[in-house]
């Protein structure tokens, strides 16, 4: 025999959406401007989605300025992903991320940008906000 559960998980959400954050040269965001639907996989996930409008091209093609990333806040992402990162407390970035021994870069997918390296005590200066996880595409 089957039961079933009291409460049953939706995986649609309506995450926060906030004004900018920068694929170029980096901004900033502050208060949500409204929300954006979203898909995550379970309760942890949703607790900890937002998503943000992307300025610039510096990401380009895959994501361009206009776009709507949907990230799931986290501290910390593996070599090769996407992520939100702040940089010296002040700016905000949709950057590749590569890890090495003693390094931290930062990678634009469009070729006229050049990687952002923090070596040694500097990669102290970038803080991982969370992970791209889907992209919407601006009409």
């Amino acid at each position: 025999e089957r039961t079933e559960p009291n409460a049953t998980f939706t995986p649609f959400i309506q995450a926060p959406l906030f004004a900018s954050i920068s694929a170029g040269l980096g901004t900033t965001h502050d208060e949500p401007i409204g929300t954006h639907p979203c898909v995550v996989h379970n309760k942890e996930e949703a607790d900890n989605t937002l998503c943000v409008v992307v300025e610039g091209d510096s990401m380009s093609p895959k994501i361009e300025n206009g776009d709507i990333i949907q990230i799931r806040q986290q501290r910390s992402v593996d070599s090769g992903d996407i992520a939100a990162v702040l940089l010296d407390d002040t700016e905000y970035f949709v950057k590749k991320i590569e890890y090495g021994a003693d390094y931290i870069r930062l990678i634009s997918l469009n070729m006229n940008y050049q990687p952002i390296i923090l070596k040694g005590s500097d990669v102290q200066r970038c803080f991982v906000l969370g992970k791209v996880m889907s992209i919407t595409k601006r009409c």
